[in-house]
């Protein structure tokens, strides 16, 4: 094979998933075993190709993230619908749409009980306008699921 592709006078160009490979299979063969290898690169090729990939593992990973957060999937969707739907608004007019979204979502009061023992959230409803009487009623009607329940347990 050396002395094909020395006569060609071509050497070989593995991409970074060829390197890989081959980076990880000669490390489970043996040290000893290695040097006796006929590879199509020199030796010190194979750890140094090893040291680039965890070098740019380890940097993507510690890579700071500047910049603006990524849009969420959801609202970049309802943007790109409104917008579509409603082609003579401009962007400040769509901008004043999904803050009346965001500010009618935001009073929205929920009530949910955790139970300790299953760490299980049971929400019980959600209002607009909690009231004392809506409290006690979201309560009657946990303790009515939790009887209806208990009654098809069996011990």
């Amino acid at each position: 094979m050396h002395r094909q592709l020395a006569a060609t006078g071509k050497h070989p160009r593995p991409d970074w998933a060829d390197r890989a490979i081959i980076a990880l299979l000669l490390g489970l063969v043996p040290k000893a075993r290695r040097a006796g290898l006929r590879l199509i690169v020199t030796p010190n090729t194979i750890p140094r190709w090893h040291r680039d990939l965890l070098r740019r593992r380890w940097a993507d990973k510690s890579r700071a993230k500047n910049g603006r957060p990524a849009t969420h999937r959801n609202i970049k969707t309802l943007v790109l619908r409104l917008a579509r739907q409603n082609p003579a608004w401009g962007y400040r007019r769509i901008h004043g749409e999904l803050a009346g979204i965001a500010i009618a979502a935001s009073t929205v009061y929920v009530l949910a009980v955790i139970e300790h023992a299953t760490r299980r959230i049971r929400v019980l409803g959600s209002t607009l306008h909690p009231t004392g009487e809506w409290t006690t009623q979201m309560a009657r009607n946990m303790l009515m699921d939790l009887d209806d329940a208990a009654a098809t347990v069996k011990f």
